[in-house]
């Protein structure tokens, strides 16, 4: 073999060894467009905790849950999904019980290191199945005694 061919070889070698390694990676970690959709939904999750947490400060001050999300204080969170996707809804389920719900692309996967966009929720609390999920929470019992 001259050595021209051994150059040839070795590059045809690393050429194949990075594309298995794309590969392999696109495959363990999914597809560009299934990784957004995930990011997504981990918007949906901050944007509904941050719901939350503005209901349990209203309940907290009035005793009695907001009729609905137009009467919160603070900044403006839509009560619709990213880019007027899908509404976001809220319904009054007792007294001080309440229901928050979102259509999410993937179930959550349960991980310790993935990101909260700044909110202070615990990942136990927001997991989530595919498709249309609702969380029922308790207003009495906050979100700050976690």
């Amino acid at each position: 073999m001259n050595r021209h061919a051994g150059v040839r070889l070795l590059i045809a070698a690393a050429s194949f060894a990075m594309l298995a390694a794309v590969v392999a990676g696109m495959w363990a970690m999914g597809s560009p467009a299934h990784q957004r959709a995930l990011r997504l939904d981990e918007f949906r999750v901050a944007d509904l905790a941050r719901l939350s947490s503005r209901i349990e400060n209203y309940w907290a001050q009035h005793k009695q849950l907001p009729a609905d999300l137009r009467v919160l204080d603070g900044a403006a969170i839509p009560d619709k999904g990213l880019a007027n996707e899908a509404t976001y809804e809220y319904a009054i389920r007792g007294e001080a019980a309440y229901q928050l719900c979102a259509v999410f692309n993937a179930a959550s996967e349960v991980s310790s290191d993935a990101p909260y966009h700044g909110t202070s929720y615990r990942r136990e609390d927001w997991t989530h199945s595919a498709g249309k999920y609702c969380f029922i929470r308790d207003a009495s019992v906050t979100a700050h005694g976690y």
